[in-house]
């Protein structure tokens, strides 16, 4: 795609985007949280409606827009939208949407989570060292890959490390992954490279 052929659009709040899962079959979602002062902390969040329809039959007035499949995310709709990957097909009011609340953690090499923070409509604040229990529905903290929305959608999988984290307060580091091991980082740091 060169910069002539790039997409030109403007998101507005309640945008609602056809998410293709297949050829003939797709999700709904509906930009939430887009351009409203003050400017929250993750901006656009997307809903996800819950439910899959047939793309060529699809008719936006029988769509229960309020029916969430999950809580709000954040992902890459721009980048989506621009690619082709998904469409706006309409928009439609919002109405009053309490801004979600997320769940983060930093977290050891072995997979452990450290110390658990919230971020809500009021700011972010520490819950300790597990995650307490009514925080355990709550979505990770995170800008999503267009595709992995896509695989949440069909699989109902929480995006890996995420929701293992959130579950369990770990998650089993992945073997022979591409991370850097501590020998490597301490060969690093004596001889300048690996």
């Amino acid at each position: 795609m060169t910069i002539n052929e790039i997409k030109r659009f403007v998101l507005k709040n309640g945008d609602i985007l056809l998410i293709p899962l297949t050829e003939e079959k797709a999700a709904i979602g509906q930009i939430i949280y887009w351009n409203i002062e003050p400017k929250p902390l993750l901006n656009p969040l997307l809903k996800i409606v819950n439910g899959i329809y047939d793309i060529k039959t699809l008719d936006l007035s029988t769509v229960d827009i309020s029916n969430e499949l999950f809580p709000p995310i954040a992902t890459g709709v721009r980048a989506a939208i621009r690619s082709g990957m998904w469409k706006i097909i309409g928009n439609l009011p919002t109405g009053s949407v309490p801004y979600p609340t997320f769940v983060s953690t930093f977290y050891r090499d072995d997979g452990t989570a450290r110390d658990w923070w919230i971020t809500d409509g009021d700011g972010s604040r520490s819950v300790g060292l597990k995650l307490p229990n009514e925080y355990k529905n709550c979505e990770f903290k995170v800008v999503l890959n267009p595709p992995d929305v896509v695989e949440r959608i069909i699989t109902g999988k929480v995006t890996f490390p995420y929701g293992d984290l959130i579950k369990y307060n770990r998650f089993t580091p992945i073997a022979n992954s591409t991370l850097t091991s501590k020998e490597d980082k301490d060969t690093f740091t004596k001889n300048g490279s690996i």
